[in-house]
């Protein structure tokens, strides 16, 4: 639900293994999708890109990460409605900073390929952006990729979706993060409580 996710404040600690965070084939809004890949921990440079921004991720705190494909197969691509391909991952940072450091490197990477554009998301987590690129398949079918990257704490995310142009749009790809995201606001833990002071005795009243 994307009401849930927005403004949402940030967890103070996000420390489950980040497979447990990950989209589920229940949360997918289409049918017949199969999983393909995973659910399972990855590298850093398979977050990363290559082994160079990897090394760079894991300087900046990198503890794990995971991720997760489905996929679905139908009779036509050119009339297919929905994505066809959704890759789901979550990188799990020692802190905030780090996380914040990472998400602009992990868009950074994503905004180095030929032909992506940004597109709005709108409230994601505690930050969030989105790009977009298009591509002919060999019928001149028209296929779109909308990337969706945003943090919580210090968790740092990613939902990529494919499928025909008109058939599958940002609003899908958001849809799916924000799934991702409540499955992280639910398993957030706080740090505990400062114990309180105990409250004084009275004083007992003096002897008449």
């Amino acid at each position: 639900m994307l009401a849930a996710c927005a403004g949402a404040a940030s967890p103070q600690l996000l420390e489950a293994q980040p497979s447990s965070y990950l989209l589920t084939i229940d949360e997918l809004q289409n049918a017949e999708f199969q999983i393909i890949e995973g659910p399972g921990a990855i590298d850093a440079a398979a977050i990363g890109g290559d082994s160079a921004t990897g090394a760079r991720l894991t300087g900046l705190g990198l503890e794990a990460a995971a991720r997760v494909r489905f996929f679905r197969v139908v009779s036509d691509v050119s009339t297919s409605n929905g994505p066809l391909d959704v890759t789901a991952s979550v990188a799990r940072y020692r802190d905030a900073n780090g996380a914040a450091e990472a998400f602009a490197l992990v868009i950074g990477q994503t905004e180095g390929h030929a032909g992506e554009q940004p597109v709005s998301t709108g409230p994601l987590g505690d930050a969030a952006h989105a790009d977009q690129v298009s591509a002919k398949d060999a019928s001149g079918t028209t296929l779109m990729q909308f990337t969706v990257t945003w943090r919580l704490g210090n968790l740092v995310n990613v939902v990529i979706i494919r499928g025909r142009y008109g058939g599958a749009r940002i609003t899908d790809a958001i849809t799916l993060a924000s799934a991702q995201l409540n499955n992280e606001l639910g398993l957030v833990t706080s740090a505990p409580p400062a114990p309180s002071s105990p409250t004084p005795a009275p004083e007992s009243p003096p002897a008449g």
